[in-house]
């Protein structure tokens, strides 16, 4: 009899330890939007108990590729309840219940990113690994947490270890990064979704710095493309002024491991002295289009596309003028250098647009000698030679 109750005594302690290990295989990742943490504030991940208890989540630990936060005392979850997280309370229905960025308990992990891919791992009190999911192109990775450690305010700190990919309690989807996915579990698989709080701000804001231009023939279409798929689709559409726009392309377009957000597209069956508009759009990863602002361009070359010229001072240490002109969306960039050849500064690097006209005042102090400035442009690189008289 004695034998008896501490048999089943021992299990009534398991079973009622506080929402321990009993409770800990049935707290699970339900939704998750990565970030990156240090470069976005739309970072969300949402827990939910998925048991038929009221499980006490205070001192448990959540995990990501980007941080650790420890969750505050008082914090209960009953069944099918969700418990959110997220950088910053942005407003609206819904609203985090923990604020990453406003708790003491959370600390930012530094780490050098070698692939694509994110987790998100929870666990007990007693720093034991509950549940876990991670993506990733391949299931084999090396950027999950086997150990670390949350240093909180005080100095202390709360070691945890966590098993390798093969363990059961970790769930996995095969996905690159993506900034217009997230991830969420539905019943026992996970899907991708679009990323809750995409709206069309964010949609206009994927494709970057697109811009056509005619020369010699060729109407060139240049875009930066800021959704990390390793091989988005791209559907060109052309049309002239008077008629409607015709699809002209379907691109899959591999991502260039120099410039992975920057794409170029070369249109040469076009008329000349001729008006035409073009589109681009882009099909997610659910099959919904992205659209560009539609881009008019005429195929007629223009007498100047760059223009530089430099007002130099009139004697040494006095301020001096560089004035450009650009037909043409592109950046530029603008360096002096001095007789010998070496650079002595960067007088500008930035993005213009077509037909506009710039007039920089440097103070920079100048010695008697030669110099030359050098604007570097997508269409060609241009040099402005001065002197400085004693």
């Amino acid at each position: 009899m004695i034998r008896w109750l501490l048999r089943w005594g021992c299990l009534f302690v398991l079973l009622l330890g506080g929402g321990g290990a009993a409770f800990a295989q049935l707290i699970q990742v339900q939704y998750f939007l990565p970030g990156p943490y240090r470069e976005t504030d739309r970072h969300k991940l949402v827990l939910q108990n998925t048991s038929a208890r009221t499980v006490d989540l205070s001192g448990w630990l959540v995990v990501t590729r980007d941080y650790s936060a420890l969750i505050p005392p008082g914090t209960r979850l009953r069944p099918g309840q969700t418990y959110h997280l997220a950088k910053v309370d942005a407003g609206g229905a819904d609203r985090p219940d923990l604020v990453l960025s406003q708790h003491p308990g959370f600390l930012i992990r530094l780490y050098i990113k070698q692939e694509d891919g994110n987790f998100a791992a929870v666990f007990d009190r007693n720093r034991r690994f509950v549940s876990g999911f991670y993506y990733a192109p391949r299931a084999a990775v090396e950027f999950l947490p086997t150990r670390g450690s949350l240093v909180l305010p005080d100095g202390s700190e709360l070691p945890y270890l966590a098993p390798p990919e093969t363990h059961p309690n970790w769930r996995y989807f095969p996905a690159s990064d993506d900034p217009a996915i997230a991830f969420e579990r539905q019943g026992r698989t996970w899907q991708v979704v679009p990323a809750r709080g995409l709206g069309r701000q964010s949609t206009e804001q994927i494709f970057q710095q697109l811009t056509a231009r005619f020369q010699k023939g060729i109407v060139t279409l240049k875009w930066r493309f800021e959704v990390e798929n390793p091989y988005p689709l791209f559907i060109l559409a052309r049309g002239k002024s008077d008629e409607p726009l015709q699809t002209l392309d379907s691109l899959i377009q591999p991502r260039d491991p120099l410039n992975p957000q920057e794409y170029v597209y070369y249109d040469s069956e076009v008329e000349p002295e001729a008006e035409y508009r073009y589109r681009l759009s882009y099909v997610d990863p659910f099959g919904q289009v992205i659209r560009s602002k539609l881009l008019p361009v005429e195929t007629v070359n223009l007498p100047v596309s760059f223009r530089l010229e430099v007002l130099p001072p009139t004697q040494p240490n006095e301020a001096f003028s560089v004035q450009f002109y650009s037909a043409f969306s592109q950046e530029v960039k603008l360096q002096l250098y001095d007789h010998r050849w070496r650079e002595l500064a960067v007088l500008h690097r930035n993005w213009v647009e077509a037909n506009s006209q710039h007039l920089l005042r440097l103070t920079r102090n100048l010695g008697q000698g030669d110099y030359t400035v050098v604007a570097t442009t997508e269409t060609g690189r241009y040099l402005q030679r001065f002197h400085v008289q004693p």
